[in-house]
């Protein structure tokens, strides 16, 4: 008969779900948006650093061509006729003049172009003699007096500014004076520090980067004309200028969230931008984001357990105060009864017998709801067996069915000998039939009052078997049985019967899926303990099912599949037995279960023991 779970109880538990569920969402959305604040405010702080690396790096030497192009030296050099490359004392000086600003480079240029003068004299790769005659700072300077310029130097191969300034004679434009500004070093510091920076022209094209591979790459593919057109400027010199897998996603305030794929993988990145309108450039920082995804993760934990803890807390207090209205309304009752018994014993003391019934009646019913749950238990096991049972009672009686109608044609044709062997075989089925009802009637009987008695283990285990062998050979399940010692234990027969029948139908409820299912029973004894091991070579219990194996309604069967009170009521009749129940994994093969009750006494004498047993 199917149970109906009450539809108040269904409500329940669906609001219950849905404000869990509730819960856990908010409490993500409320991480994640405080981690991501977290996030945007230190990308901020760290945005706003790396555009001071840049301005400063540039403040700190956008005055050395104006100073230098008002220096008599750098006019007398580029008056001489004709300015042409040499080895002048100026270059000492240019030299001089920038490792003190700590500038990449110092260059004097005549009217054509040519470096005539440069702090780099020295080096194995000077630009003195290269022409810069097409260089869009010198002809800024050339036209306006002054210029600067971020593009790729030739001769490094780097981004680098150029900061060009006209030396003038009067009106007279005699060369041009330009400072090299590097930054290959704050690069470097970006790259150690893992700092996703990069700095993009008006183009979208990235300059400057901490990620090397991502130099002169775009933040979104250029049109083709754009492309075309640009590619081969002073700026560029022919970078290919391909875009990166950049997916744009949701806008947050003056923030982006975009995806980058590369180096194999899809990372996804909180962009925040600042501009540099002097230079025209725009500087981005992109930040890691798979922090969010564990804050959002641990805010929904978090969501979801305090959810259930203020559930668990109402549960508790509804459950509580219906105790509690149920204790008044029975101290009501009691107090109407004793009222009424004490009128009646005023009347007759005749009554007091009656009353004296009625609280034995009392207090037996009181043992017998104590007793339901275990007797419900062993009734839900024996129901487990009871298909397999009634076919292995059904074969018999079918026999003795045919043996009957046998000897009844016997019996007409006067063979007696052939009637008595059919009569013989009918008796041993009858005996069969007999055995098998005597174990399943000792063992469905309530046994809360059974003594203590001396008997062997093996006995019990033997008398479980005839109850579950039959659904055990209907499964395909071998059971073999190692009995090692005889193993007297003192204790009722039935509760132990039914810890044995328990453990048994859970190890054959563990291999529903095992290809050749075997059970092996074993008893020995060690160290003044009888110890009967249940293995089966099914999966076995993982680490979970391990910790909370005898908690009540804990299984590991399918919903709807037991309530997970067998091995909980089992582990409780051990311990009141003064015994263990332990469970492991069994190497090479599936779950054990090790049940260890105390040896009898044997100062009776091994054979009075028997005598008892």
């Amino acid at each position: 008969m199917r149970l109906k779970m009450p539809l108040n109880t269904i409500v329940f538990t669906v609001a219950a779900m849905l404000v869990i569920a509730g819960t856990a969402a908010v409490c993500a959305i409320v991480w994640r948006n405080g981690e991501l604040a977290s996030l945007r405010e230190t990308g901020e702080h760290r945005l706003t650093f790396a555009t001071s690396q840049l301005q400063n790096e540039i403040s700190r030497q956008d005055y050395i061509h104006h100073i230098i192009a008002l220096d008599p030296d750098v006019k007398d050099v580029l008056a001489a006729s004709p300015a042409r490359p040499g080895s002048y004392p100026i270059h000492r000086k240019l030299a001089m003049i920038g490792a003190e600003a700590n500038t990449a480079a110092i260059y004097v240029l005549s009217r054509n172009g040519t470096v005539i003068a440069a702090s780099d004299d020295s080096s194995p790769v000077s630009v003195i003699g290269t022409s810069h005659l097409a260089r869009p700072y010198f002809l800024g300077a050339l036209t306006d007096g002054s210029s600067a310029f971020f593009g790729i130097d030739p001769a490094a191969g780097r981004t680098s500014y150029f900061l060009a300034e006209a030396v003038r004679d009067g009106e007279t434009i005699l060369g041009v004076t330009v400072v090299k500004i590097d930054f290959t070093a704050i690069e470097g510091t970006w790259e150690a520090a893992e700092e996703k920076i990069v700095v993009t022209d008006e183009n979208g094209v990235i300059l400057l980067s901490g990620i090397p591979a991502w130099r002169y790459r775009t933040l979104a593919p250029l049109p083709s004309p754009t492309k075309a057109e640009i590619i081969y400027s002073d700026r560029y010199l022919g970078e290919k200028l391909d875009p990166l897998a950049v997916t744009k996603n949701d806008k947050i305030g003056r923030d982006r969230m975009i995806s980058v794929d590369y180096a194999g993988g899809v990372s996804t990145y909180l962009m925040q931008s600042t501009q540099m309108f002097e230079h025209g450039l725009t500087v981005h920082r992109l930040v890691d984001t798979t922090s969010l995804i564990a804050t959002e993760r641990d805010g929904g934990i978090i969501g979801a357990t305090l959810a259930s803890l203020l559930l668990t807390l109402i549960l508790y207090l509804r459950q509580r105060q219906r105790a509690l209205s149920i204790a008044r309304q029975s101290q009501a009752e009691l107090r109407s009864a004793v009222a009424e018994r004490t009128r009646e014993l005023q009347v007759a003391n005749a009554t007091l017998q009656s009353e004296f019934d009625d609280h034995r009646r009392t207090e037996r019913e009181l043992r017998r709801i104590q007793s339901e749950l275990l007797q419900a238990s062993k009734m839900a096991a024996l129901g487990q067996t009871s298909a397999a049972l009634a076919h292995e009672i059904n074969q018999p009686l079918g026999a003795i069915a045919t043996y009957a109608a046998s000897a009844r044609l016997l019996d007409e044709r006067g063979e007696r000998a052939a009637v008595q062997t059919n009569l013989d075989a009918i008796s041993g089925l009858v005996d069969r039939i007999a055995r098998i009802t005597r174990n399943l009637k000792r063992f469905a009987r309530k046994s809360q009052d059974d003594p203590a008695v001396v008997f062997r283990l093996r006995e019990a285990v033997e008398r479980v078997l005839v109850l579950v062998g039959p659904q055990a050979r209907g499964a395909g399940i071998t059971v073999d049985t190692q009995f090692g010692a005889d193993a007297l234990i003192c204790a009722p027969p039935v509760p132990v019967e039914q810890v044995i029948l328990n453990l048994l139908q859970n190890a054959m409820d563990a291999l529903a899926d095992t290809p050749a299912p075997r059970i092996d029973v074993d008893i020995t004894e060690i160290d003044g303990q009888a110890i009967l091991s249940v293995v089966d070579n099914g999966p076995g219990l993982d680490g979970e099912a391990l910790e909370r194996l005898f908690e009540p309604f804990f299984t590991t069967k399918p919903a709807g599949i037991g309530l997970g009170l067998g091995l909980s009521i089992s582990h409780g009749i051990v311990e009141s037995l003064g015994g263990r129940l332990a469970a492991d994994n069994y190497p090479g093969r599936g779950a054990r279960l090790v049940l260890s009750l105390p040896l009898h006494d044997n100062s009776i004498g091994h054979r009075e023991a028997l005598a008892i047993a």
